[in-house]
């Protein structure tokens, strides 16, 4: 069966997980066992005191039953342990796999999945397949074994009683049957696992634009969207509800029924003497017990697939492709110069970078302009190595970046966004992300550096301030900038990106912190990416970018001699920079001609 094989599948990730699963499934299996012997134990003990046997010969017996009850409580916590441990180290293990491929999957394939069908994949499906090996597989293994050993035994007591047992637990595993199958050809898990992470999706998209969906008063638009994901879950439920009543409706049935049959069975066989009435109670009492485990089936197929259709989940994410990386080292890197040859970079059919080349030498700046959309930020990932290419070379001291093996080439070179993340935890432990081993001098003086130190020590507990989610202090755009940058001067690579990484910092703060900078800079190859152009004015080499072109290189005053796109780029900023709004006179308040343009 498929989805017993999607078990094995999900078993072969952790060898250990295995072994405790086996452990718990005997342990399940005997303590089933162990069930009906006090039972047993009373109906003998019942005989006996019918034949006349004195209240002396049933100490034994009483002692039997008495072991019997604790071997099962004993077994059965054995059984739950086991396979609470087998779930919750399994479950590690594939979150832990999940959370390595993640980091090696390439950046535009994140970008085209909402955070909340990630979070789905990563959380709500290893935690389906967590819940059914903690508890359903040992729930399986108990409902099969006591019956089978129970049943054939009672045929040796009376074969009619037995065989209407027998009848009971086929018609309702042939039910069960049914409905697996009928589950499986609906592919309503698929459905259900697809409608739970688009509400994950708009869940997590409804929340995050908050800010923005009271500013324009979109609440009402917003929220009709997320309802129409609530009502798609709510209606692949009721279509799950009605596919499964039926079944759980006979299952249910089937097994409430051995009390009744039994009973009526039995007392026609006693009546008409074929049964002694101290084996009628056996049954009775036995079959009743015998189905107690058996019950707890009734939503076996439910979890099973949940847990099937969870781990194809997690296999999809998996299977997607990573970047491949090679064996150099840091310490190999002899030169800090930079090299992009030939390099394309393609989102699915779309081409965004065409045959980029340029060199980048040691101790110079160079920098990345161009219009928005022009393909900056996607040149700055690619050069980081956070984008797959699918021509040319990019290579630090001619090292191609896909020769350095995982965590090297974050030594070699060092990134800064311009809206860097912020980790829950300390502050120090933010700035030394990559580099735990650095002496706290060495912290404090990168903080220093970009004007951080002081801010930092304002704060409650220093450098031992909590940020980030359920921190106790909220850091600024400009704030949060400061500290990844300290945190790219104390990681000291030969090659630093930097992305706007000073947008959100006022003029005199990033002044200073290129103050700050200069020194450190001045030994290493760095690439700027600025939509100030002001800021990028006495780089070495500036790279105009256009529909993913390299249109014009040069320094500023070369670019601006041209008259080309940089030179109306510098226009066009200082011209913006120019309008002010007063209330002084109306001949200063931008006008607008005939065709809708604002004029100064």
């Amino acid at each position: 069966m498929k989805a017993l094989a999607t078990v094995r599948k999900i078993l072969s990730n952790d060898r250990h997980a295995t072994r405790l699963l086996v452990r718990a499934l005997v342990c399940a299996s005997l303590g089933s066992l162990m069930l009906p012997i006090p039972i047993v134990v009373i109906w003998k003990m019942f005989t006996l005191f019918h034949a006349g046997e004195t209240a002396q010969s049933f100490l034994g017996l009483g002692g039997v039953a008495f072991a019997a009850i604790v071997a099962y409580s004993v077994l059965t916590v054995g059984a739950s342990a086991n396979a609470h441990r087998a779930a919750f180290g399994l479950s590690t293990t594939i979150s832990t796999a999940l959370v390595e491929h993640i980091g090696r999957v390439p950046l535009h394939w994140l970008a085209n999945i909402s955070n909340g069908e990630l979070k789905k994949r990563m959380s709500h499906d290893v935690n389906q397949i967590e819940n059914f090996i903690a508890h359903n597989l040992t729930d399986l293994v108990a409902a099969v074994t006591l019956p089978s050993v129970t049943i054939p035994i009672l045929f040796f007591v009376n074969w009619q009683l037995a065989l209407i047992m027998l009848l009971i637990i086929v018609a309702a595993s042939f039910v069960q049957f049914r409905a697996m199958t009928a589950m499986h050809k609906s592919n309503l898990m698929q459905e259900y696992f697809s409608a739970m992470g688009t509400l994950h999706g708009d869940a997590v998209e409804y929340v995050q634009g908050m800010p923005d969906i009271k500013i324009f008063n979109r609440s009402e638009e917003s929220l009709s969207r997320m309802q129409v994901s609530i009502n798609r879950f709510k209606e692949i439920q009721t279509k799950g509800r009605k596919l499964t009543l039926r079944p759980w409706t006979i299952f249910t049935t089937a097994l409430s029924m051995p009390f009744a049959v039994l009973a009526v069975a039995g007392a026609y066989l006693h009546k008409y003497h074929q049964l002694p009435f101290e084996d009628v109670i056996l049954f009775i009492v036995l079959g009743v017990v015998t189905f107690v485990p058996f019950k707890r089936l009734m939503r076996f197929v439910t979890f099973l697939w949940r847990a099937s259709t969870g781990y194809s989940s997690v296999n999809q994410l998996l299977a997607v492709d990573v970047d491949q990386v090679g064996d150099r080292h840091r310490s190999e890197v002899l030169s800090a110069d930079l090299a992009v040859n030939g390099l394309n970079v393609s989102y699915g059919d779309k081409q965004v970078l065409h045959d980029i080349s340029f060199t980048a030498k040691e101790g110079t700046v160079t920098a990345i302009v161009g219009p928005s959309g022009a393909g900056k930020s996607t040149l700055a990932a690619a050069i980081a190595g956070l984008e797959r290419i699918q021509g040319g070379t990019v290579t630090v001291g001619g090292i191609p970046l896909r020769d350095f093996a995982p965590g090297e080439l974050s030594k070699v070179m060092s990134v800064v966004y311009q809206k860097p993340f912020v980790f829950s935890g300390t502050v120090r432990e933010n700035i030394c992300l990559g580099s735990e081993s650095s002496s706290d001098e060495a912290m404090r003086e990168a903080a220093a550096m970009v004007q951080c130190d002081t801010l930092i020590n304002s704060f409650p507990d220093g450098y031992e301030t909590r940020i980030g989610a359920g921190g106790s202090v909220y850091l600024s755009g400009g704030q949060t900038q400061r500290l990844a940058l300290a945190r790219m001067a104390l990681r000291n690579a030969p090659v630093v990106l930097l992305d706007e990484a000073t947008a959100f910092a006022d003029p005199e703060s990033e002044a200073t912190i290129q103050k700050g900078l200069s020194n450190f800079l001045s030994d290493k190859t760095v690439l700027v990416i600025a939509h100030r152009l002001p800021s990028i004015a006495r780089a070495d080499n500036i790279l105009v970018l256009d529909n993913g072109r390299i249109v014009e290189s040069g320094t500023h005053e070369t670019l601006m001699a041209k008259g080309a796109l940089y030179s109306s780029m510098w226009n066009a900023y200082h011209t913006a920079r120019s309008w002010m709004l007063t209330t002084d006179t109306a001949s200063d308040i931008p006008h607008h001609n005939n065709q809708g343009r604002p004029e100064c």
